[in-house]
């Protein structure tokens, strides 16, 4: 779970960086209210960036579930916001208002955004929230604990085979039935 963790923190580290890129090229066109925006961008990429960070080295069930609870949710709301902005309009997202057809380097790194918080998504949702139900006996015990405490019989778990089951539960149907 910790490499998943980290890739996740990876591709956040890259929405940073493209926010910071984003927030610089508005400021460099002196638009008010694309810089705005793009502060507010920078500033969850930057929230659910350190929130993966930190979860990286977050070893207990309740506090690794509850990081990577915090940041689906958060990452699933920026993934449909983004989403449905840059799917339903016919016009540019409306955070980047002043693009045309001269800037389209905003546009590029809004679309860009978009699929590393998709990734994002996909990654926290598929990262477990804690260790497998069933581990195999031999992974925590020794070899001669396994030997004793385990069934060998692997056509039934309790031993009977054959017809003794049979005759077993015909002589506890008939006892019912008395």
């Amino acid at each position: 779970m910790r490499w998943r963790k980290a890739l996740l923190s990876l591709f956040l580290a890259f929405a940073v960086v493209i926010s910071t890129v984003s927030l610089g090229w508005s400021i460099a066109n002196d638009d008010h209210i694309d810089t705005t925006i793009y502060s507010l961008h920078l500033s969850f990429a930057l929230y659910i960036f350190l929130i993966s960070a930190l979860s990286v080295l977050q070893v207990t069930i309740d506090d690794h579930s509850n990081s990577i609870i915090h940041l689906t949710a958060l990452l699933t709301v920026a993934f449909l916001l983004l989403g449905s902005v840059a799917i339903l309009p016919n016009s540019p997202p409306p955070a980047a208002f002043s693009i045309g057809d001269d800037e389209p380097v905003l546009l590029g790194l809004w679309y860009a955004l978009l699929g590393i918080y998709t990734v994002g998504c996909i990654l926290a949702y598929s990262t477990p929230l804690g260790p497998p139900l069933h581990y195999p006996p031999s992974a925590i015990y020794s070899e001669k604990t396994v030997k004793s405490i385990t069934n060998m019989d692997e056509r039934n778990v309790c031993g009977s085979i054959g017809r003794r089951l049979l005759c077993l539960k015909s002589l506890c149907c008939n006892h019912i039935l008395l």
